[in-house]
C-alpha cells in the first residue's frame, strides 16, 4: 500500500488501529513506539495502550529469537562455526561469561541496533527460560517507557509548535495587510 501523504497514512492507522501497531512493534519496536507514541500526543491514540503493545511486542520478540536459537540455533552455530574460526570452547567460555555477567549481556545485546543475532544465540546457549524471560520484561518494560515518553514528547512539542506557527501564520497575515494598507495609503496621497 502507498500512501500519498503523512495523513493518509494515519487514516488508515486508525481504521486497522492497535493491532496493526502490535504486529508492527513486534518486526521494529522502538521507532513504532515513538511514531505511535507521537500520534497518541496529538490524540489519534491511547498512550497507555501503546504503551502496553509496545512492551508486549519487545517481550514477544525476544521471546520468539530465543526459542529460534533454543530450537534452531545449533543448526545454524555448526553451519557458521567453523567458517568463523571459532571453536566449541570459545563458546563453552562465551557460556560461562553469559551465566556470570547475564544482566549485563542481555543489556549489551538489547542496546545494540541488531539485537536478533545476540537473543537468538542466547537461546542457542539454553540459559534458563525464566531468567531470560525476567530480565527481558524488565529491560524491555523500561525500553517501552523510554521510546514512549520521547514519541509522546516529540508529538506535543510538535503540537506547540503547530500553535506556535498558528500565530506566527496570523502575525504574518496582520503584518502583510497592514504593508497593503500603508502603501495604499502613500498611493493614495501621492495622487
Amino acid at each position: 500500500m502507498i500512501f500519498n501523504n503523512f495523513s493518509d497514512a494515519v487514516s488508515y492507522l486508525e481504521g486497522a488501529g492497535y493491532v496493526l501497531i502490535f504486529l508492527l512493534m513486534l518486526i521494529e519496536g522502538p521507532i513504532v513506539t515513538v511514531a505511535a507514541s507521537f500520534l497518541a500526543s496529538l490524540g489519534f491514540f491511547n498512550i497507555f495502550v501503546i504503551l502496553i503493545l509496545s512492551f508486549l511486542g519487545n517481550f514477544i520478540g525476544d521471546y520468539l529469537h530465543y526459542q529460534i536459537g533454543y530450537y534452531g540455533g545449533e543448526k545454524a552455530v555448526d553451519k557458521y562455526l567453523p567458517k568463523s574460526g571459532k571453536s566449541k570452547k570459545k563458546i563453552l567460555n562465551i557460556r560461562k561469561n553469559v551465566d556470570n555477567h547475564f544482566g549485563k549481556t542481555i543489556l549489551f545485546i538489547k542496546l545494540t541496533p541488531m539485537a536478533s543475532p545476540g537473543l537468538i544465540f542466547l537461546g542457542y546457549l539454553k540459559v534458563p527460560l525464566r531468567r531470560f524471560l525476567l530480565y527481558s520484561a524488565i529491560i524491555s518494560l523500561i525500553f517501552s517507557m523510554f521510546f514512549v515518553a520521547i514519541g509522546y514528547y516529540l508529538g506535543y512539542a510538535f503540537d506547540n509548535w503547530l500553535k506556535y506557527f498558528k500565530i506566527t501564520e496570523y502575525l504574518f497575515y496582520f503584518i502583510i495587510i497592514v504593508l497593503i494598507c500603508f502603501m495604499v495609503y502613500k498611493k493614495l496621497k501621492k495622487d
